[in-house]
């Protein structure tokens, strides 16, 4: 038996999911770590050389969805804590 966990850490605690069992005994082999704290910036630079723009400063409230076709959605932008809207390239 093998288990897989994740942890979300805070700085004086952290929650903790897991699941035991045989599929992961075998190859391939998908468990990682991330250091978040090295992590987060090194895809945010990444993210910001492909065009996209960085908020750190932001609380999203809610996704804004566009229909793609009768059953399907996508996101197409966000409403911040304060109500204001930003879309993204695919505006409604």
């Amino acid at each position: 038996m093998v288990t897989e966990k994740v942890f979300f850490t805070d700085t004086d605690s952290a929650v903790e999911m897991g699941f035991t069992g045989q599929r992961f005994a075998h190859p391939p082999y998908n468990s990682f770590t991330a250091d978040r704290a090295r992590f987060d910036p090194y895809l945010a630079a990444k993210a910001v050389q492909a065009g996209a723009r960085l908020f750190t400063e932001a609380t999203v409230r809610e996704l804004i969805y566009r229909r793609t076709d009768l059953t399907a959605k996508t996101a197409s932008g966000v409403i911040l804590d304060d109500g204001s809207r930003l879309y993204g390239i695919a505006t409604p």
